[in-house]
């Protein structure tokens, strides 16, 4: 190993350093956080577009760190077709990203019966100020934006610049 310049023999050995190694590190991250905010209520299964949201979320968090690592690691069967693995990566979980997205901001407030003064049912529309619900929605799309950001430098990668600059 040469110490004096960086201390590292191959470029798949600096991933971790990288812009996509970054990028990659805090989709985990914000993801984690959607999913473990939204679960956190136990009325969150209430509501079948909260269960999508969460799993994408933890298929996000799952397969990020798992690509991070392979690449970090210098594993053959993910650097010999990194290209077509981050295309199909992130380009997949952008759309679902966005999907649920959408998802977890629309539910925030639900309607839900409401017994006012014992006087029957009546359905109100109510929201549950500063919820879980809502964090849960912020940073599920801090995560879209992190996967958008990733789809562009998986396009980068493939074409050696971004789309914008052909």
């Amino acid at each position: 190993m040469d110490y004096e310049n960086g201390g590292f023999e191959r470029s798949v050995q600096r991933y971790a350093c990288t812009g996509r190694g970054w990028v990659k590190l805090l989709t985990w991250f914000f993801s984690m956080l959607a999913w473990t905010i939204l679960v956190s209520r136990a009325d969150y299964a209430e509501i079948g577009s909260r269960e999508f949201t969460a799993f994408v979320f933890v298929l996000i968090w799952l397969s990020s760190i798992f690509i991070y690592l392979c690449r970090a690691c210098a594993l053959g069967f993910i650097t010999n077709k990194e290209v077509h693995i981050e295309l199909a990566y992130t380009g997949f979980f952008t759309v679902f990203s966005f999907i649920a997205g959408i998802c977890i901001s629309m539910t925030t407030c639900v309607d839900s019966p409401d017994n006012f003064m014992g006087i029957g049912n009546s359905e109100r529309f109510q929201c549950v100020g500063k919820s879980s619900f809502e964090s849960s929605a912020v940073f599920s799309w801090f995560t879209f934006f992190l996967v958008l950001w990733d789809l562009q430098l998986a396009i980068k990668l493939r074409n050696g610049v971004f789309f914008w600059q052909r």
